[in-house]
């Protein structure tokens, strides 16, 4: 069975960042994935690709911006108009139309700053508000080895219809389970925003 590319790859892109993978699944059909990987993970792809995807896994990088938490932004590739930052005030205007499953396998995507009426200004908030169901992000740095087989394990979870939390719960547990990873460090960064329910 096809996987969703859970890593990022080699070289770099102008933002100074290592490249990335973007991965969807949509509801038309599980088994398989389209990936943008590198060059191909332009904004532009990005926002055709992410209305109809059921599962939208960003391995890449994200900048958090303290100041100006609108500006905190994924890293992508850089392609004519597209500045290769997706950034909270752009995510905020995406229409979801498929209720994903957003794993954000980036550092600190959970991370935000609170603004007036309590509001947690954040990269998840961003996709929550625009459609998705549920969210998994990050509240530290987070380590790439670690990551990349939570995230395999978390995956095929959710392909046994697993709810987000139980998925992720299982992959935290198979962490746990290696005596190098033990450590909450490598395992519980990642919490999951409740799966959403009802429609707008």
């Amino acid at each position: 069975m096809t996987s969703i590319p859970t890593s990022k790859s080699s070289g770099s892109n102008r933002l100074g960042l290592s490249p990335f993978v973007v991965g969807f699944r949509s509801a038309d059909n599980w088994a398989a994935v389209t990936s943008l990987i590198d060059s191909d993970a332009t904004e532009t792809r990005v926002r055709t690709a992410l209305p109809q995807a059921t599962v939208a896994h960003f391995a890449t990088h994200a900048t958090l911006d303290p100041e100006n938490p609108f500006a905190s932004a994924l890293a992508l590739s850089t392609s004519g108009e597209d500045d290769g930052r997706l950034q909270l005030a752009e995510i905020l205007g995406l229409r979801l139309g498929a209720r994903p499953v957003v794993v954000l396998s980036a550092c600190e995507t959970q991370r935000g700053r609170l603004g007036p009426g309590d509001e947690l200004a954040a990269l998840q908030r961003g996709f929550l508000a625009s459609g998705a169901r549920a969210i998994v992000a990050s509240l530290w740095v987070v380590d790439d080895q670690a990551t990349e087989e939570l995230m395999a394990v978390f995956h095929t979870g959710l392909r046994r219809g697993l709810p987000v939390p139980t998925a992720l719960r299982e992959a935290q547990q198979h962490l746990l389970a290696i005596p190098r990873w033990r450590h909450p460090f490598y395992w519980a960064a990642f919490v999951p925003t409740a799966e959403r329910v009802g429609t707008d």
